[in-house]
């Protein structure tokens, strides 16, 4: 009996629809899982070259910021090599002036003649400070207007005006820190070179710095900034341009020309040396939100990410809802297959899994046996001892039927004391003597059970059966059910309790 119930709670169909489904869901959770790890790596190289392009990008504005400084001071070298005498205080005002004109990028210029004279000249608000140094050690200090026409004497010019500016090898161009060299407007950022004679004698070094404003406005003008933070720091560490990066240390010791690419969650940190041709030998740090750089690609990310989430909460919640509904659903779909007072199939289900085993055993070239009962003398049970008595009297009979049924086997209640059984029939196995098996023994229980309610012999009940087989080439339940039936009602007329064998109906294809 326990066999028989454990297969019908594997033939429960709502059993198999939400395996079925969890099984599916979960399979589409796997592979939204895999997807979405897939696109948002794909989502992630999309995004690190993307910032690569632009950090790039920001690095070349910055040394075509830095360009002329390198104009003017090769502009100085080549004219003082060409005509010396343009270091002569008469002269080397106005060559500043000239070089401080032609590039407004250029926030101070000096110059230091071998001989140990000092000239500077740095943008201050309203026009241009002139200070000189002369051989024997005096300072003095002009200020000029936006026209350079002279306005007066800077009284005690700053110190911070006046540099020892350290020579350089012939044809360099030496970068140096940020510092605050003259201009009002805040650091600038140097850069020297020596101008030699033809004997390699030198003749003066020049210093032209940027300000550091300039290098503000070349980063405001690139994408970096629309992306994230970028900033530009001295070999040292300082902060030259742009706005501070909180930046892991092991990323900015991997700063290299061709650039380093680290993720952390939603950002992308890119660092790399501005330029070592150009000598720029800063580092460039564009800390950008993945968002920004390429919103369509965040925006797959993104999807995929709601997507998985999504289908992991209704893989929970079919799974919860599917535990609560397990008890109730499982009872309503027993109910509308099984019979209320026996637990058998009921008749619907015993026509749905009679066919299956038809069909089964005809692709297999197997017969089958249909068998039809009923209990004799029953309607005495329900009105001499009760129909409490009459359900157990029916459940003791279904017990045994099933008891004695194989595991591919559907024995069924079809209604008041009519039972039926589709037996799938071995090789070696005789019909009839596997009719009176089942006849038999569902007799003796049935009997068992009536005589221990009443006195002995008191009500006369019994089991009579009908049936029917495949070998007549007939393989339609509802004929096979007719014919056994038919055999049972006609042997009936002539003695009850045994069994009666149908003419095997023979097919009509």
């Amino acid at each position: 009996m326990a066999e028989g119930r454990i297969r019908e709670r594997l033939r429960d169909p709502f059993a198999w629809v939400v395996v079925v489904a969890l099984v599916v869901l979960t399979v589409i959770a796997g592979s939204s899982l895999f997807v979405r790890a897939d696109v948002s790596e794909e989502a992630q190289t999309v995004t690190s070259e993307a910032v690569q392009v632009i950090g790039d990008a920001a690095a070349a504005q910055l040394v075509e910021s830095s360009l002329p400084a390198d104009l003017v001071l090769t502009a100085l070298r080549s004219g003082i090599y060409a005509d010396p005498t343009l270091l002569e205080p008469a002269d080397v005002a106005t060559m500043l002036a000239t070089a401080m004109l032609s590039f407004d990028e250029v926030g101070s210029m000096q110059v230091e003649v071998a001989d140990g004279t000092f000239a500077g000249m740095y943008r201050v608000e309203g026009g241009f400070a002139f200070v000189g140094r002369h051989a024997d050690g005096t300072v003095e200090g002009i200020h000029f207007n936006s026209f350079f026409t002279a306005q007066g004497a800077i009284a005690n010019p700053p110190s911070k005006a006046i540099l020892d500016l350290e020579p350089v090898e012939q044809g360099e161009i030496v970068r140096g820190e940020p510092q605050p060299i003259g201009s009002e407007r805040g650091l600038a950022v140097p850069s020297r070179l020596s101008v030699y004679d033809d004997d390699g004698e030198l003749i003066a070094t020049v210093q032209a710095a940027i300000d550091i404003d300039m290098l503000d406005e070349a980063l405001a003008d690139t994408k970096a900034v629309e992306v994230g933070q970028v900033a530009v720091y001295s070999p040292e560490g300082e902060l030259i341009a742009g706005e501070d990066v909180q930046v892991p240390e092991d990323l900015m010791s991997t700063a290299v020309d061709e650039g380093s690419v680290a993720v952390d969650g939603n950002w992308v940190y890119y660092t790399r040396t501005v330029s070592t041709d150009s000598g720029l030998g800063w580092t460039l740090v564009l800390c950008a939100s993945a968002d920004e750089v390429v919103p369509s690609a965040a925006a797959v990310a993104h999807t995929m990410t709601f997507y998985t989430a999504l289908v992991l909460i209704l893989v929970a919640v079919f799974g919860a809802v599917a535990w609560v509904l397990r008890r109730p659903a499982g009872e309503i779909s027993a109910l509308a297959r099984t019979d209320a007072v026996t637990g058998l199939a009921n008749r619907h289900h015993f026509h749905v899994r009679g066919k299956d085993i038809l069909a089964a055993a005809g692709r297999r070239g197997a017969h089958v046996l249909v068998v039809v009962f009923d209990l004799d003398g029953f309607k005495q049970v329900n009105d001499v001892i009760g129909h409490d008595a009459g359900d157990a009297a029916l459940q003791i009979v279904g017990d045994a039927l099933t008891g004695a049924a194989g595991p591919r086997d559907v024995v069924a209640r079809t209604g008041g004391d009519e039972f039926a059984l589709v037996h799938w029939l071995g090789d070696d196995e005789d019909a009839s003597e596997t009719v009176e098996r089942f006849r038999s023994l569902a007799d003796l229980e049935l009997k068992a059970c009536v005589d221990s309610e009443v006195v002995v012999g008191e009500i006369a009940v019994g089991v009579s059966a009908g049936w029917a087989t495949t070998h007549g080439g007939e393989r339609r339940l509802d004929r096979l059910v007719r014919a056994a039936d038919g055999a049972m009602v006609e042997g009936r007329q002539d003695e009850k309790g045994t069994a009666y064998e149908a003419v095997p109906p023979a097919s009509e294809h």
